[in-house]
Order: C-alpha cells, then structure tokens, then sequence
C-alpha cells in the first residue's frame, strides 16, 4: 500500500514537472518571437524616440528572462532619451532597472534607479508613472526594514490610484498592512489587510497573498486558527500555479510560523526545509533570510542543535551580504541627490521667472501711484458721505434692526442646509451599503465564465443599486441562468429584486424546481405570498428571461435547452439566423388573468448565440431625433455583429449604448447576457 502511494507521490511530481517544462519552453518560445520581431524592428529605426520605444519594450521583455540583455537594452535606451529630453522614455528604462537591481537583491542600485524614474516622470507631470514608481520604491524599502518610509511612499500612491485601478489599490493597501505588521502595529494591519481583501471581493479580483497576508495579520492578533486557515488557503492557489518557486517558498515559512505558534514543530520544519530548497542558494538572498532563522529556531526548541548550527552559519553568511553599512550608506546618498536635483529644478525655475517679476514690479508702482490718487479722492467722497449719513441715523436703526432679524433667519436657513447635507451624506452611504448587498446576490463573473466560458453579461445600473439583475443556479447536468427586471429602479428596484432573487433560490435550491416554465409558476406564487403580507396592497413583481442549458453533449454537437419568459423574449442566432420565441404577456406578480408559463425546448448547434435581456437598452431616448433606441434596431445590431466574438460584441453594445445616448440621462437599468454555445 505505502509503495503505491510512493509511485501515485512520483507520478504526480513528473507530470507537474512536465507541465512545468512546457509551460516555460512555451513563454520562451513567445519571448523568442517577440525579440525577434523587435530586434528586426530596431535594425530599421534612426536615432529617435521610436528606437527608445523599443528598446524599452526589449528592455520589458527580457527582464525576467535575461536580466543581463534587458540591462543592455537599458543602458542604450538612457543616453539617448536624456539627450532628446524624451523624459517618458528615460523614466520607463529606469523603472525596469529598478525592477532588475530589486530582482537580484540590490536594493540601494534599485531605489536609485526608481529615484531616477520618478524624477523624469514627475517633469512631464505622469501621474501614473510616478504613484506606480511611488509604490515600487515602497516595496523596495519594506524589504530594507525601513518600513516608516515604505508607508509614506504607499499612501502617497494609494491617494492617485483610489476608486481609479482596483487591483493597484488593493496591492497598495496590503503592503501598507505588511509594514504595520512589521512596525508590530497589529490593528493597522488587521484593517488595511481586511481592506485589501473587501477590494478583492468587490471587484471581483483574485490575489493569493492577499489571502495569505490576511491571515499573517490575523496572527498578530493571536487569531492562529483563521491565520491557518487563510494562508493555507493562499499556499493551494500558489502550488496549483507552480512557476514561482520563491513565492512558495514564502507561504511555506508563514505557514511554518502559524504552525510553531499552535507547537506543531515537526509540520513547521517539513515546510521550512522545503522552503529552503525552493530559495536556493544565490537568487533570493533576502527572503531567505526569514526562513533560516525561523529554523535554526525551530530545531534549537525541537534539540537539534547539529542541525541548528549549520543552519546559523549559512544565515550569518547571508546577512552579512545585504545588511551592511555601505548598503544603507547608498541608499542615503540616493535620497540626498534625488532632494539635490529637486532643489537645483526649483532655483532654476526661481531664476527663470525673475525678469517677470521686475516688469511686474515696473506694473506695480504704476497702480500704486494711480490707487494713491483715487484713494484721496475717495476720503473726501468718504466725508460727504458721513456727514450726510449722520442725519439719517433715526432711519437707519429701523433697518438695522430688520437686517438683524434677516440675519437671523439666515442662520437658521444655514442650520437647516447643513442638517438636509448631513441626512443626504447618510442616504447615499446607505444607498451604496445597498449596492454591496445586491451585488452579493449576483453570481460573479468568474463562476459565471468557469461554467459559460464563451460568454458575457453587460450590467448598467441606472442609480447605484438596480431593479434589473442577473441570476444563475447549476442543477445536475443542467445551467439555470436568467436575466430579470423589477418595478422600478434605484432602491425600490433592488429591493424588490432581492425578494424576486430569494424566490427563484428558494424554488430551485429547496422544492428542487427544474422546468424553466414551472419555476416561473412558483416564483409568482411565492412573490405574491411575500408581498401579501403587506397591510396596503402591493403589485410590485418583475420581467423575466429564463434558459436551461443542459451540459450533456451525448447527442454530438446538438445542446437541448429549455426557456420560458415573463414578457421578456429570447433571442437567438442558428446558423446565423437570428430567431425569437416570444414570452408569456404577464408578469411575475399579482395580474388579472394568471395563466401556467410556457417551456418552450429549443435545440440549439455548438457556435450558435443566445441574448437573455430586459427592457432597458431598447427604451433609451437618444440618437439625432431623441428617440427611442428600440428592439428593432437592436436586432439589426447583434445581426450584424454575429460573427464577433462576444467578448467583442460586449463593447460594441456599451458602445453603442453611450453613443445613441450622448448627454441624455439613461432612463433605466440595463442587462444583457450573452451566450455562445
């Protein structure tokens, strides 16, 4: 039995190797062709910005896979760019020098070099460039111990990147909690760690450290049971993506730590031996470092001082190359020239602008003179006007009693405005709590496409929160998905959505409903009885497209599908014809005449597209005439757009959209989903 396990341990370690090899033999293949083409291109170019351009993407190319070629196209690129002040091309070229110096652990070499980058893209006022440079410098720093800097660096790069790139706020937040954690300010860590994940979950991200950060965080508060769990969970999503080797090597020893907490000591060292095996010897000097001393540790408390002290010698080694004085010693000098070059700029500007400020000065005693003049005569005009108003006093004491009462009441009209502000301020932060909550009811983009890989959903809300929605539910071989419209929109809308949302749950997950026709039947039913239970009489409900796709392909290539509508149709495009089964004329909610829905079965071929929507694209008013877009027009759009892949046909439909609306407000929600089977 243990022999079988051993050969089943082998066999999977072969084929992961092999994967491994191909995957890299892969990417060199494409960074062959790619430098190929690139190097044919920089034969053709002259001495202009269009060779730097090149060799910065040379430059790009190479940085992981030959440093050395990258540091050459670099070193090309630089004096040019500075020569033709093309200052973007020398803040790119020194970015990557950055990255390769912080590759192999040069730290002061990479901070200077980002220094460099920052200084170009600061004078063409690249704010992008320059919160990007912001954050590598930070990272660089947080790997020197300097973490009260590294956090200066990040939030000055957070504040350009906040509600513009997600996945850079997110990064930004986690390293921020990684400098906490180090400065041993453990709630620091705890809230911009957690606030590293709510961006992750929002936008629908995925970052594996940012898991495993979550649970070092949790850690520092002694919360080891949540630690392991999430950086276990972060260890998987590294090993099933098994190229970066050091990254592993990281989560082992995180791991190892939880596990030295909680007295696990012999798990603890299994997985710091593996990580100094994934370090190796040379390259990730740095990281290395943790690891080491964590198991000469580990084995002193576990009475293995053999093993201890072979490890100690190593570590001693180790820090001996990176921590020493002239590092920190570069690393300064670098930050006073960078401030050197800052104040020389600005003496420059100084200088520049002196020959306007003398004409200016010229201007100045001008007025001055001309002011002195018309203020003589304005004294005098002064006391005519004083004595002439001394008489009126009587008079005036009337009117300034009527002034304070106006007064008055102005202040009050104040209060009033700031109380209505602050009550709005309270509305729309309930409003976008609202937002989170509906979205928590959408399934994600990501298991959508998991399960409808060839597919898209164009989701536009009106307000911040929807009456429309999306909903899908996997039952056996077959997929449940649908697009849905509720009274209203904005508030009233979600809400309602939510209740129409449960019901469908409720049908499929507990009465264990399939047929598309008699889910509709029992949704309205169980919508009707929720809203029943309302004292005053409430006909809210929705609009519904709803498919059933069986997963079982046993027929060849024939897909039989099951659909059926609340005044919402299906379309669909066979052998690029486009074809239309209309709904049921009733809604999902009390009516006058409920009849059973219709299931209509449909056989559908592998290519063929299928659009589940609701109303709100075709009612647009937009276009030359302010008009409404309609289903027609819509018709002749995704006909004529067949044959693009839907990952295509999802920007022409928001494009569009935006087009025929122009500066019209839209006047309702939006979803369209789109599937190729």
């Amino acid at each position: 039995m243990i022999l079988k396990i051993q050969q089943l341990k082998l066999k999977k370690t072969f084929i992961t190797l092999i994967c491994f090899l191909f995957s890299v033999y892969s990417q060199a293949q494409f960074n062959s062709k790619l430098a190929d083409s690139l190097t044919r291109k920089l034969a053709t170019l002259g001495q202009d910005t269009n060779r730097i351009k090149c060799l910065n993407e040379l430059a790009f190319t190479f940085k992981y896979a030959d440093p050395d070629l990258a540091e050459k196209y670099c070193n090309e690129a630089l004096p040019l760019a500075e020569k033709l002040k093309f200052y973007r091309g020398v803040a790119f070229a020194n970015k990557v020098k950055g990255i390769l110096f912080d590759e192999n652990g040069n730290y002061p070499e990479s901070i200077n070099a980002y220094m460099r980058s920052l200084t170009a893209s600061k004078k063409i006022n690249d704010k992008m460039a320059t919160a990007r440079t912001e954050a590598n410098i930070g990272i660089v720093l947080r790997k020197l111990k300097r973490d009260k800097e590294a956090i200066s660096y990040f939030k000055r790069s957070y504040a350009f990147f906040l509600n513009k790139q997600a996945t850079y706020e997110m990064v930004v937040q986690m390293n921020i909690g990684i400098c906490y954690m180090n400065l041993k300010q453990a709630d620091s860590a705890l809230a911009y760690t957690k606030n590293a994940y709510n961006i992750m979950i929002l936008n629908d991200l995925s970052d594996p450290n940012v898991y495993g950060n979550l649970g070092l965080a949790y850690s520092t508060k002694k919360d080891y049971k949540q630690a392991e769990m999430l950086i276990k969970k972060c260890l998987e999503m590294k090993r099933s993506d098994s190229k970066d080797a050091s990254s592993i090597a990281v989560w082992c020893e995180n791991l190892a730590q939880v596990y030295i907490h909680q007295n696990k000591r012999d798990e603890a060292i299994k997985l710091l031996e593996e990580a100094i095996s994934l370090f190796g010897e040379n390259k990730y000097k740095y990281e290395a470092t943790f690891t080491y001393d964590l198991i000469v540790q580990t084995l002193e408390k576990n009475n293995d001082p053999k093993n201890a002290l072979k490890y100690y010698k190593i570590l001693s080694q180790i820090k001996d190359s990176i921590y020493n004085s002239e590092n920190s010693k570069q690393i300064n000098d670098v930050k006073e020239k960078y401030e050197t070059e800052k104040k020389e700029n600005e003496i420059k500007l100084l200088t520049a602008d002196k020959a306007t400020q003398e004409e200016t000065l010229k201007k100045n005693k001008a007025i001055i003179y001309s002011g002195t003049i018309l203020s003589l005569l304005l004294i005098i005009f002064a006391i005519f006007i004083f004595r002439s108003n001394r008489q009126k006093q009587k008079t005036n004491k009337e009117l300034i009693s009527k002034n304070t009462l106006i007064e008055t009441q102005k202040k009050e009209v104040e209060a009033q405005k700031e109380i209505v502000e602050e009550k709005q301020k309270e509305i729309l932060d309930s409003i976008s709590y609202t937002k989170r909550l509906q979205q928590a009811i959408l399934p994600s983009n990501s298991s959508i496409k998991k399960l409808l890989p060839t597919s898209f959903i164009y989701y536009q809300p009106k307000d911040i929160v929807a009456g429309d929605f999306y909903w899908m539910e996997v039952v056996d071989d077959n997929i449940l998905i649908a697009a849905a419209d509720c009274t209203g929109h904005g508030v009233p809308g979600a809400m309602v959505s939510v209740v129409c949302s449960n019901a469908l749950n409720r049908t499929v997950k507990e009465l264990k409903i399939t047929e598309p026709g008699k889910i509709l039947d029992k949704v309205r039913e169980l919508v009707i009885e929720t809203f029943e239970k309302s004292e005053s009489e409430v006909k809210d409900g929705m609009d519904i497209s709803l498919i059933s796709i069986s997963k079982n392909n046993s027929a060849g290539n024939k897909i039989t599908a099951q659909w059926a509508g609340a005044n919402n149709p299906l379309w669909y495009f066979s052998n690029s014809e486009m074809n239309e089964i209309k709904a049921n004329k009733q809604p999902i909610g009390k009516t006058d005449l409920p009849s059973p829905f219709t299931t209509h079965t449909i056989s559908l071929n592998k290519g063929d597209k299928v659009y589940l929507f609701t109303d709100g694209y075709a009612d647009q008013f937009g276009g030359p005439k302010g008009k409404k877009f309609k289903y027609k027009q819509l018709q002749e759009l995704l006909t004529a757009n067949n044959e693009k892949s839907v990952s295509d046909l999802k920007d022409i439909l928001k494009n569009s959209f935006e087009n025929w609306r122009g500066t019209l407000e839209q006047v309702d929600d939006v979803c369209i989903l789109g599937i190729e089977i």
